[in-house]
C-alpha cells in the first residue's frame, strides 16, 4: 500500500510541474499545437530503447503487443488538444478541469475490466464531477461561462483514461513492466510519425524546431525527464492498485500546479505570470475542496 502510494503521488508531483514549463514552452517558445505535440511525441524514442535494453524485448501474443501499441498511440492526440487548450486558459486552472479523469477511468474500467465501487467512492465521483464543472466556469466582463478549454480537456481526459484502463489490462500478458512501457512508448512514438510528420506539416515542424533557442531545447529536456518520471510513476502505480484510484490520487496535481507556478511567477516573471485575483483564485479554491473531499471518499 505504502509503495503504492508514493508512486501514484509522485506523479501528480512531476505533472504539476510540467504542466507549467508546458505552458511556457507553448507561450514562449513553440507556438504552434502540431509542432509542440510532435516534439514530445518524437523525443520518447531514445526512452523506448532504453528500456528495452533494461527490461528485454518481450513479445506475449500479437493482440497484447497491439493493444499496448494503441494503448499508447491514444496518447498522443490528446496532448495535441491539451496544447490547443493552454492557448485559453493557465495551467492551474487546466489541471482542474482535468481532475475529470478519474470519472472516464471508472466508466471505461468499469465497462472494460470490471472493476467496481462502493457507495462511498461513488459519492466521491459525483463530488469530483461537480468540482471539475466549477473549476471550468471563470468570470470575463462581468459575466460567468465555459472556458473554451473545457471542451479541449474533457476530450483529452477521456482518451488518456482510455488509454490508461488499456495499459493495465494488457501489460499483465507482458514478462516485465519495463517491456511493456517500452512498447506503450513505441505506440506514441509510431502514430506521432503518421499523423505529424505529413508534408504539410513538415515546414511548420521545421521552422518551430530549427528556430528553437538553447533555452528552448533545455526546457524541452527538463519537460521530458518529468513526463518520463510521471509516466513511469503513474503506470506501475496502476500495476498495484485499482485503475480508477491510482488515477483519482493525480487529484492532488491542481496543489502542484499553483505552488510551482507561483514559484515561477516569482523568481521568472517573464516566462510565467500567475493570475492570483479573488475573482480568479476564489472558484479554484472552491472546486479544489470540493475535489479534495471527493479524493478522501475515495
Amino acid at each position: 500500500m505504502t509503495q503504492w502510494l508514493f508512486f501514484a503521488l509522485m506523479a501528480p508531483f512531476l505533472w504539476g510541474s510540467m504542466n507549467v514549463m508546458d505552458s511556457i514552452l507553448r507561450k514562449k517558445f513553440i507556438k504552434d499545437d502540431v509542432a509542440i505535440t510532435w516534439v514530445m511525441a518524437i523525443t520518447k524514442l531514445p526512452f523506448v530503447f532504453l528500456f528495452f535494453a533494461l527490461g528485454g524485448f518481450d513479445f506475449p501474443d500479437w493482440y497484447s503487443v497491439g493493444m499496448i501499441l494503441v494503448a499508447g498511440a491514444m496518447w498522443t492526440f490528446p496532448v495535441f488538444l491539451y496544447f490547443r487548450a493552454m492557448e485559453f486558459e493557465e495551467p492551474s486552472r487546466i489541471s482542474l478541469i482535468l481532475q475529470l479523469s478519474p470519472l472516464f477511468t471508472l466508466t471505461v474500467a468499469f465497462f472494460g475490466i470490471g472493476e467496481r465501487l462502493n457507495p462511498d467512492q461513488t459519492l466521491g465521483y459525483v463530488l469530483i464531477l461537480c468540482g471539475g464543472l466549477l473549476a471550468a466556469l471563470k468570470k470575463t466582463k462581468k459575466r460567468w461561462h465555459f472556458s473554451p478549454a473545457f471542451f479541449y480537456i474533457v476530450f483529452a481526459a477521456f482518451m488518456w483514461a482510455s488509454s490508461d484502463v488499456m495499459f493495465k489490462h494488457f501489460e499483465l500478458n507482458f514478462q516485465t513492466f519495463l517491456s511493456a512501457f517500452a512498447m506503450y512508448f513505441l505506440g506514441s512514438f509510431l502514430i506521432s510519425m503518421i499523423l505529424f510528420s505529413h508534408p504539410k506539416n513538415f515546414k511548420r515542424i521545421y521552422h518551430q524546431v530549427s528556430t528553437l533557442p538553447k533555452s528552448g531545447y533545455i526546457l524541452v529536456a527538463i519537460d521530458q525527464l518529468f513526463s518520463l518520471g510521471a509516466s513511469f510513476s503513474f503506470a506501475y502505480a496502476l500495476t498495484l492498485g485499482k485503475a480508477s484510484l491510482t488515477d483519482a490520487v493525480t487529484l492532488t496535481q491542481p496543489l502542484f500546479v499553483l505552488g510551482f507556478g507561483i514559484l515561477i511567477a516569482r523568481f521568472f516573471p517573464h516566462y510565467h505570470q500567475e493570475n492570483l485575483s479573488k475573482t480568479n483564485l476564489l472558484p479554484k479554491v472552491i472546486a479544489f475542496a470540493i475535489i479534495a473531499i471527493g479524493l478522501w471518499m475515495l
